[in-house]
């Protein structure tokens, strides 16, 4: 069941999310947008999802922190 709810919320990402579909047409492959992503959740605070998207399809040149503050 969760791989199906898995596929089910990759292929509506890929349907409703632009940026979605813009940075695993970068990647080429979902495994590799994956890996990136989890690349980014490990060395980076990335705020929103709007960022971490367009840090892909767009590259980076330094990472992307927010200090927390609260």
């Amino acid at each position: 069941m969760l791989v199906l709810l898995a596929f089910f919320i990759d292929q509506m990402e890929k349907r409703c999310c632009g940026l979605f579909g813009a940075a695993l047409e970068k990647m080429e492959r979902l495994s590799y947008l994956r890996g990136q992503v989890r690349g980014f959740f490990l060395t980076v605070l990335i705020p929103d999802w709007e960022t971490l998207y367009n840090a892909i399809i767009h590259g980076y040149k330094e990472p992307v922190l927010v200090a927390d503050t609260s």
